[in-house]
């Protein structure tokens, strides 16, 4: 998951346009001396000691508790693939990849190559190197890189995903353009996204209850609602195949997971990581918010024309 939210204490990045020199700097930069990349090394190392896991021989899902932080972590990944149902000669492209969990599960699933995309150049390295330790940079690779300028030719790919992302990007018209840009024509597009509520009417939602786990405040967070949504990927030249409310999934995900941090104090390393210190008040906030009817969980399954 890619929040790209700014806080005091998370490593998250706010989602905004850089310079390509830093792009570059970051696509050419090693994990050895990243905080990020230290904390996530310890972390995997003291999770294996746990549960008896052979370092040198890690599998991808044994990670999930840190590189799968957005709603539902591994099972939506998992339903929003089916859905997609990838084969081993397609190249798929990760939108907003994070720490790669999503990239690395696809890619062990299904046999494809995966080439996630992400602004942080942190979470880049952090990915290439879980990667690296789940034996899974064979077909896995990421970029530092703007998702509004995505550094590939047109028709580069073959099938695209993105997991809880653009609900930090104002500019969703440019996203879902550039995202058809790149894939090839008849190719899927698959979009699991926290939305504004679709049932307000004319009523502007209510504000959210701030932090979220994407988002400090409200200046950095961007959620609309999935009517609104459609049009844009209809505008974009995606027709749609499906539209799924993964809501009441979503709520029980976090009530479940804000309780199994309390049972089991380690699974809460990775939000802890990412989110910074406030990482519970986040997730309950994000249930509050939903409860509320004031934002949702969506599956989208999109085509290009």
């Amino acid at each position: 998951m890619t929040d790209h939210s700014t806080t005091d204490h998370a490593v998250i990045a706010h989602y905004a346009p850089h310079t390509g020199n830093t792009a570059r700097a970051a696509n050419n930069a090693t994990w050895e001396d990243d905080p990020l990349c230290a904390a996530l090394r310890d972390a995997a190392q003291a999770l294996c000691s746990r549960k008896e896991l052979d370092m040198d021989a890690l599998p991808p899902t044994a990670l999930s508790s840190l590189d799968e932080l957005h709603t539902g972590g591994a099972k939506s990944t998992l339903a929003l693939l089916q859905s997609l149902t990838p084969d081993a000669a397609m190249s798929v492209l990760d939108i907003g990849s994070g720490l790669g969990g999503p990239a690395r599960l696809a890619a062990q699933e299904y046999g494809c190559t995966v080439r996630g995309l992400d602004l942080t150049p942190s979470f880049c390295l952090a990915a290439r190197m879980l990667s690296h330790m789940t034996k899974m940079d064979n077909l896995t690779e990421f970029d530092c890189g703007d998702a509004l300028e995505m550094p590939y030719e047109d028709a580069s790919f073959d099938m695209a995903m993105t997991i809880h992302t653009a609900m930090n990007i104002a500019d969703k018209q440019r996203l879902y353009k550039e995202s058809a840009r790149v894939l090839k024509r008849g190719a899927l597009f698959g979009i699991f996204d926290v939305m504004a509520p679709s049932d307000t009417a004319k009523d502007a939602p209510a504000p959210l209850h701030f932090p979220v786990p994407w988002a400090a405040h409200s200046g950095i967070s961007h959620l609309a609602p999935v009517p609104q949504i459609r049009a844009w990927l209809e505008e974009s030249g995606f027709v749609i195949e499906s539209i799924t409310d993964k809501t009441a999934m979503g709520l029980d995900a976090l009530k479940h997971s804000l309780i199994h941090m309390d049972k089991v104090p380690e699974s809460a390393i990775g939000p802890r990581l990412i989110m910074g210190e406030d990482y519970r008040l986040r997730r309950e906030n994000f249930v509050k918010n939903i409860e509320e009817k004031r934002c949702g969980v969506w599956q989208i399954i999109a085509r290009k024309l």
